[in-house]
């Protein structure tokens, strides 16, 4: 399992959790946003997270983070 904070926002993953591979994204107030696919940047329930999202999740792919 991972777990990071940023930009305001609070990013949850799990190692052999389930296809497609994804990422928890929480609000400040720790409010589920969504599940984040990492090949599409599109929430697995339908639409597009914030941009801010999508900028930290790309930050995280380039840094080997996720």
């Amino acid at each position: 399992m991972g777990r990071k904070r940023r930009g305001g926002y609070f990013f949850v993953w799990f190692k052999g959790d389930h296809l497609p591979r994804h990422v928890h994204v929480f609000d400040a107030s720790n409010k589920l946003m969504g599940r984040v696919r990492l090949d599409t940047l599109a929430y697995l329930e339908g639409g597009r997270p914030p941009a801010a999202v999508v900028a930290i999740i790309i930050e995280f792919q380039k840094g080997g983070v996720l």
